[in-house]
């Protein structure tokens, strides 16, 4: 049954960024990282317009040159909700 990691990661991340937020309400997206300052940055994916990510206060500093992060959509930023690693669902290795 595929269906209980899936939750169960996804009960994991909520529970590590302590959201409020249905697991429904965020999206993964990976791409290049730019524009870094200490409150938000731009992610680069091909084939979709580039996303300004701000990173709430208390959260990580911008990520490095790629990543995979979940957020919250909102304009005119979407909210950082956490880090994908590697062993995460939705975290696509960098092309």
């Amino acid at each position: 049954m595929r269906v209980f990691p899936v939750f169960f990661a996804a009960a994991i991340l909520l529970a590590i960024v302590g959201l409020s937020a249905s697991a429904t309400d965020t999206v993964v997206r990976c791409g290049h990282v730019s524009e870094r300052t200490p409150a938000s940055f731009v992610l680069s994916s091909p084939g979709v317009d580039p996303l300004r990510v701000v990173i709430p206060s208390g959260k990580v500093s911008a990520p490095a040159d790629y990543a995979c992060v979940s957020v919250l959509p909102a304009a005119p930023a979407a909210q950082l909700v956490g880090l994908l690693t590697p062993d995460m669902p939705g975290y696509v290795a960098q092309p």
